[in-house]
């Protein structure tokens, strides 16, 4: 992911396209809120053969939690978004540490409804990021009066 962002300025980053509606802060955002969800998941799956916490549905495509998680953080700067994500690493490398590979391995209930092994969504995790940061990397597309700003969606000239 970080490779993939070399280059980008703070304000390229706010720019929507690489992601359908999502510029590239947004995607940050929801690979960190991502990466604070395992936090919790991976060490409980290890643990206790189950994830705590509340039961959430979300749905076929994952759009509600995407969007209730990304949601507080509509008008964080890029840089602040960044330096989450890498912090939110940070974190999963520090949470899942204590556990061997027998313990990563062994399946269990999150609390998504979903029977897996942290090691399974560890895996899930790096493939996803992977998959975002080759969107980022590619070319974008042009600007235009309706995407000139993540979040603003009157028009190119508004004043900020």
């Amino acid at each position: 992911m970080l490779a993939a962002l070399q280059g980008y300025s703070p304000s390229d980053m706010l720019m929507p396209g690489r992601e359908g509606e999502w510029c590239i802060r947004d995607v940050l955002v929801h690979i960190a809120a991502w990466l604070r969800e395992l936090t919790k998941m991976v060490p409980d799956l290890a643990a206790l053969g189950y994830q705590r916490g509340e039961p959430f549905d979300p749905g076929p495509d994952w759009s509600r939690w995407n969007a209730a998680e990304i949601a507080p953080y509509r008008s964080l700067r890029p840089e602040a978004a960044l330096a989450g994500f890498a912090t939110a690493h940070a974190r999963l490398l520090e949470a899942v540490s204590p556990f061997d590979d027998e313990a990563l391995r062994r399946p269990g209930i999150t609390r998504f409804g979903q029977r897996t092994s942290g090691w399974q969504l560890l895996l899930d995790e790096a493939h996803h990021e992977r998959e975002h940061a080759a969107r980022i990397a590619l070319p974008a597309r042009p600007l235009t009066l309706e995407n000139a700003r993540c979040g603003d969606r009157t028009s190119a000239h508004s004043s900020r």
